[in-house]
């Protein structure tokens, strides 16, 4: 990425999918597709962010993330950033809290990146053995966490 670039426009027009629909949780895996993947973000800020890349359901129930979101700490307006504290509550889901269909899913919020974060856009950090809890393999790195906007 060029700096100053903004990650979020579709600048080259690529051809779109939207998840605004999407009733699950999935990570945006940032790689050369040629598809744009968006999704409206940000709670009642309705931002529309989006990268290419390719888009992997996870399967997770969102009670736990709506509930962090739309409750007293943000109250549906979670638009600038999150804290360590949120980071930290989401790592723990994906260890295996809040009921969700895989244990042990390899990824970490990125803490470098807590202020690109907003709710159902989340930074995350994947490892090496994706393939055992998510069935993909060969990636490696940052992605984006999202699930349906709460707007």
């Amino acid at each position: 990425m060029k700096k100053g670039q903004n990650i979020y426009e579709n600048e080259q027009n690529l051809p779109k999918i939207e998840l605004w629909s999407n009733d699950s949780a999935g990570l945006i895996l940032p790689i050369k597709s040629g598809v744009w993947i968006s999704n409206q973000v940000g709670g009642y800020s309705c931002n529309q962010h989006g990268l290419e890349g390719t888009f992997v359901p996870i399967g997770w129930r969102l009670e736990c993330l709506n509930r962090e979101f739309t409750e007293t700490k943000y109250g549906g307006w979670c638009d600038s950033g999150i804290d360590a504290e949120t980071a930290n509550l989401i790592d723990a889901w994906t260890l295996a809290g809040c009921h969700n269909r895989h244990d042990d899913i390899p990824f970490k919020v990125n803490r470098r990146r807590l202020n690109e974060c907003q709710e159902a856009w989340i930074w995350v950090t994947l490892a090496t053995n994706t393939y055992r809890a998510l069935n993909f393999a060969g990636f490696k790195g940052d992605a984006i966490l999202t699930w349906p906007n709460s707007d």
